[in-house]
């Protein structure tokens, strides 16, 4: 379900997904969105009085948290993560020429990122304890809500148990608002940038990150269950408690 906000974009319901053992994910627990800083007094009282936002995961960076800071929002507790810079810097993207472009963001640049942000448990350990200690309901966001909180959201379907396929399925279908719905800083960029390779890399995302940040996790741990185990000191039988709770 997307919500219509005037200053948030990317803003998503992460309900609705089937779990490998049928059941679906609760709908008003779990949201994603783009960073909240155009967030309007309207778009404010929405998350707190009828969404009821009770925890929000900050992915940005400490430079991006000072220039758009997130709006005072009361009753809210917001977790800023360790620093996670984005895998492209979408306000460098305008000074780099044509060749650095091209050695900067290359396919495999961008896919090492995912890799990285995969293995990166600092950062997601915010978000892996609100979900495990029920400080619900809970949204995660970044800069444009795409890279690392598609990472958040990949790993927050995991440990509920959906399968990969149908989380590749929602990260391209989620990219459609992202499409429609552009943040003014996005428009700017996009009308600014001439060289097509710019549009590309600031629009589209390829869903094979994914798939990478899959690969990475069962190159080291071999298997999901050890992954939550090694990486945040979940069992299988807390897994299983948290699956009760989140589906449905």
């Amino acid at each position: 379900m997307t919500y219509q906000f005037e200053g948030i974009y990317n803003f998503h319901d992460l309900g609705g997904l089937k779990s490998s053992d049928g059941r679906n994910v609760k709908k008003g627990l779990l949201f994603q969105s783009g960073d909240l800083f155009g967030a309007t007094k309207k778009d404010c009282d929405y998350l707190q009085s009828q969404l009821k936002i009770r925890t929000i995961i900050d992915y940005r960076n400490e430079n991006e948290q000072q220039q758009n800071p997130t709006p005072h929002l009361k009753d809210i507790e917001i977790l800023q993560t360790s620093r996670v810079d984005g895998p492209i810097q979408i306000s460098s993207l305008l000074q780099l020429d044509e060749k650095e472009i091209e050695q900067r963001f290359q396919l495999k640049v961008i896919e090492a990122k995912f890799r990285e942000y995969a293995l990166n448990h600092a950062a997601y350990q915010p978000l892996i304890e609100a979900i495990r200690n029920k400080k619900v309901p809970i949204l995660q966001h970044c800069l444009a809500g795409r890279d690392r909180t598609g990472t958040g959201v990949f790993l927050t379907y995991l440990l509920l148990g959906v399968r990969l396929p149908l989380i590749v399925q929602r990260f391209i279908q989620t990219q459609k608002s992202f499409y429609l719905q552009q943040p003014p800083w996005l428009q700017r960029i996009v009308k600014e940038a001439k060289n097509p390779i710019v549009r590309h890399l600031i629009l589209d995302v390829n869903p094979t990150f994914l798939f990478a940040a899959y690969d990475e996790i069962l190159n080291h741990y071999h298997t999901i269950d050890t992954y939550f185990f090694e990486e945040f000191q979940l069992t299988i039988e807390e897994r299983r408690h948290i699956q009760d709770f989140y589906l449905e």
